[in-house]
């Protein structure tokens, strides 16, 4: 690269050029040798991520115009949206390739081989995507494309099993630095001693079993995104750690003294309450205001089941897929039982419900017997015995409706405050049926339009309703 640098001020942009080409080789001949986590840690080094760049700009642009359409099919896999999608697990691995160590260096000396096909490469699992259509996901879709485009510390907030890790990979992908890796660090599965370790790396000797220096993932994460999920959960002593490397940007590595530069996004996630925990003086309040500058909060299955029937087609689509079977879809009857379950275990729980139900499927669609027989927390969905036909699962009764009402008004809820509750659910389901059009929520909900017009004012709809709109 220091040549390259040379050559080029020199005004020998050819030289310049056959310089790029080895140093690309040399790291491809690195690479391969190395398995998937030891790649992540080299290919996040600063040196390489500029190579990267250079890559980018000399060979993915002028170079393919002097190549000839020969090298440009070859020039694909350095296109910005494959580097932005070709991460392997929780290392944020940015770099792969279906050349072999022999091409690189064949093309690094200028010998060409268009004779010989690159071999094809592994097929990818699809991106995942945020799925949903009702007002709630709506609100949350417009919110992320405001923040993901600036450099604002995010906090994800939401029940667990809602998809909280979706989120931060939409904000990632719609951010400027989609180019970059996104780490994800699980705060909560690592003790104290190690979740230091791991977030800031160490030096050699730092601890008993420190044999050789560690990067960090605030390290391996530089130029990118670096995800912490359940943030709720680490000790004081992190608080105060990250506390410092989110208010100066720097910090050191455990057991060292030289102050490194943290160029990454932080977006954080948990399903705790850290306004509850402040109070509780278990959080810093320091910490919780540098983190929740701009707050998500990710809505719980049961107040977005209209978004049912698209989870349904996702989450089968995918499974099947993984499983080498064919399609499969969700029968009428079974989303209709669905859609009474409460999911306290939210999109995961759907997720493996549906998984287990595909495996027992007798016929191309899931029925409700195939969700009542195989998985245990929907045991209850079963039909009665003496039903039978299209009309086999009731509805649940008025009463139970009736009961769970008078229950939280037992508990102290006004009955007032339940019937507003009730009365601004619908009205946004409605909304989020209709795609935001108030005269067709106002015939699905049996009333005219002035009338929900103004109950959209009186319920704070008028900010969902703006966002449903195109």
């Amino acid at each position: 690269l220091l040549l390259f640098h040379a050559l080029l001020q020199a005004g020998d942009a050819a030289g310049a050029r056959a310089r790029l080409r080895a140093a690309i080789a040399q790291r491809d001949r690195v690479a391969h040798a190395l398995p998937a986590a030891l790649q992540a840690r080299l290919l996040g080094r600063r040196d390489l991520c500029e190579l990267r760049r250079l890559e980018l700009e000399w060979e993915g642009g002028a170079a393919t115009a002097e190549a000839g359409p020969a090298c440009a099919s070859e020039r694909v896999f350095h296109s910005r949206r494959e580097r932005s999608e070709a991460r392997e697990g929780d290392a944020g691995v940015l770099w792969r390739t279906s050349r072999s160590p022999t091409d690189a260096s064949d093309r690094a000396a200028g010998c060409e081989t268009p004779s010989e096909k690159p071999p094809a490469a592994a097929p990818r699992p699809p991106r995942r995507v945020l799925v949903g259509s009702s007002a709630p996901m709506l609100a949350l879709k417009a919110a992320i494309a405001r923040v993901a485009p600036t450099d604002a510390m995010v906090l994800i907030t939401g029940e667990t099993g809602t998809g909280k890790e979706l989120v931060a990979e939409a904000i990632h992908e719609a951010s400027p630095r989609r180019t970059g890796p996104l780490v994800k660090v699980n705060c909560a599965a690592l003790v104290e001693t190690l979740l230091l370790s791991e977030l800031f790396g160490h030096e050699r000797g730092a601890f008993t079993g420190a044999a050789a220096r560690r990067l960090g993932r605030f390290e391996v994460a530089a130029g990118g995104t670096l995800f912490l999920d359940e943030i709720g959960d680490i000790s004081p002593r992190t608080q105060v750690a990250l506390l410092r490397v989110l208010q100066d940007g720097r910090f050191e590595r455990v057991g060292g003294c030289a102050p490194l530069r943290a160029d990454v996004r932080v977006v954080c996630a948990t399903h705790r309450d850290l306004r509850a925990m402040v109070d509780a003086g278990a959080f810093r309040e320091d910490l919780y205001y540098r983190l929740c500058g701009v707050e998500l909060r990710v809505p719980p299955l049961r107040e977005r089941v209209a978004d049912l029937p698209e989870l349904a087609a996702s989450l089968l689509g995918s499974s099947t897929q993984a499983a080498g079977r064919s399609p499969l879809a969700l029968g009428r009857e079974a989303l209709c039982a669905l859609r009474r379950h409460r999911w306290p275990g939210n999109v995961r729980e759907l997720e493996n419900a549906l998984r287990v139900a595909a495996l027992f499927a007798r016929g191309p669609e899931i029925a409700v017997a195939d969700l009542a027989d195989n998985v245990e927390g929907l045991a209850s969905l079963a039909p009665s015995a003496g039903a039978g036909g299209e009309g086999s699962v009731q509805a649940v009764p008025s009463t139970d409706t009736a009961a769970l009402v008078y229950g939280q008004v037992r508990r102290g809820t006004a009955l007032a405050d339940m019937k507003k509750k009730l009365e601004r659910e619908c009205i946004a389901r409605a909304l989020g049926e209709a795609g935001g059009n108030i005269t067709r929520a106002a015939a699905l909900l049996g009333m005219k339009r002035p009338r929900l017009s103004q109950l959209v004012k009186e319920c704070g709809l008028a900010p969902v309703l703006k966002e449903i709109k195109p």
